[in-house]
This record gives C-alpha cells, structure tokens and sequence, in this order.
C-alpha cells in the first residue's frame, strides 16, 4: 500500500510540474505556434567572461563567414547559475526591464561606419530590434531573414520598417561581427553595445537572441526570446504595424 500511495504521488508530481511547464511557456510567447520550438543561448556570465579584456571583450576567433567558436556560448554553467541557464533557454525566465505597452528604452550607439544612433531616430517606423552575437547559432540562422525583412521594408523598398540588430560585446569583438556581417552582406543597420552590457541590461536580456517589435510610436508590442523566423517573424512585424496608429511627435 506504502509503495503504490508513493507511485501515484511521483505520477502526481510529474503531471503538475509538465502542466506548470507548458502553462509558462504558453504565457511568456504568445506567438509561440503548436509547431515552433523556441531556442536561445543564454547570454556569458561574469564567470565565463573572466578571462575578457579590460574593455569588456575576448579575443574569439571567427570562421570564414566571420561566425565564431560555438562553444563560446558557455556550457559550464554549474548549480543555481545552470537551472537559471536552463530555465532562460526554454522560456521559463522573463525579467526584461521593458514590458509589453511600454515605451521602449532609448539608446545612443554606434554603427559600422562609426555614425551614433539612436532608437529614437526611427520614430514613425516599424522597429525591429533584435540583439545577436557571432557566437550564437540560432543568431546567425535568424539574420538572413531580417536581411528579406529589410530588402522588402527598408531603405530600399517602402521605407516604412527598420531592423536595428544590437551587438552583444560580452565574448564578442567589434571585428568579428563586422567581418560577420560584411561576409554575408547583411545591409540593415547593426550598432554595437559598447556600453558593457547597459542597453541589453535595461531591456533585461537574459539569452541570445532576443527581439522586440516597436511600434511606429516607440512602444514594446511583442517580444521573442530564441530565433524569429517564419511565422514568428511575420507575426511579430504584424503586431507592431497594427498597434502602431497615429505616430506621436
């Protein structure tokens, strides 16, 4: 009797940690579809970054296409730094600073060509702002459909959508990723966070890569943790145009 009231409670247990499971992934991507599996790596910590330059960065070395070691990722992680590892990689985390409806934080960065830019800059278009490093698999596989993104919607189609991709510098050097994109002729705009970290930090991302659609008056309308392609993507960009409205000078 001891050992069958014992079996029902394991059953027990296993049915309300996958019920609690699927309840917060289901909460935290609304547009998360039956079909989709969500992706990310989690963003470097200070112990994998330990052995980083005075300016924050390590010295990586990129393939051909400018793309960098996989493991750089950091698998390492150990104790409560792995469940939280684990945790971000399925979904389950979401402490971004930002929130949904919320004006999104602006910011002062630099691109390719050393030009400053700002968030705000882009006011009266869709925004599509997406941070990345080269060590980040599903970064790399999400960036070519940004780039048909930006050929359909940006400077040189109908102008109305801008793809801002934010460099993470943790474990990540400015001449990688410039190689990164050059090799793959990548032509929307790509600014580097120079700040150590500060810009993600107030959008609270936690794994790479993470994306948040901006409506043409500035405001977070959805956000997506792991690659956007497809569906997601479109779904995303349609969110914003819709929510969108009147522009706010």
């Amino acid at each position: 009797m001891e050992e069958s009231l014992t079996r029902r409670l394991i059953r027990y247990t296993i049915v309300v940690a996958i019920v609690v499971v699927l309840g917060a992934m289901y909460v935290q991507r609304e547009i998360l579809t039956d079909d989709e599996v969500m992706v990310a790596v989690p963003v470097p910590t200070a112990t994998q970054t330990a052995d980083a330059s005075e300016d924050g960065t390590t010295d990586v070395s990129a393939t051909d296409d400018g793309a960098t070691d996989d493991g750089a990722a950091g698998d390492d992680a150990s104790g409560d730094d792995a469940v939280e590892t684990t945790m971000v990689q399925i979904g389950l985390v979401d402490d971004r600073s930002v929130q949904l409806d919320e004006l999104a934080p602006d910011f002062r960065l630099t691109d390719l060509d050393g030009n400053v830019v700002m968030l705000s800059d882009f006011r009266g278009k869709t925004v599509v702002l997406n941070f990345w490093a080269t060590w980040c698999p599903p970064c790399r596989e999400e960036m070519p459909e940004f780039q048909e993104l930006w050929d359909h919607r940006g400077a040189d189609g109908t102008d109305d959508l801008v793809v801002v991709a934010v460099n993470f510098l943790r474990d990540d050097t400015v001449g990688a990723a410039t190689k990164f994109i050059e090799a793959n002729e990548f032509t929307f705009v790509v600014v580097f966070d120079t700040t150590r970290g500060d810009v993600a930090a107030r959008y609270g991302v936690r794994g790479l890569p993470a994306t948040f659609f901006i409506d043409r008056n500035g405001v977070v309308r959805t956000t997506a943790l792991g690659p956007v392609v497809g569906n997601l993507l479109e779904t995303g960009v349609a969110d914003a145009d819709t929510e969108g409205g009147t522009v706010v000078q």
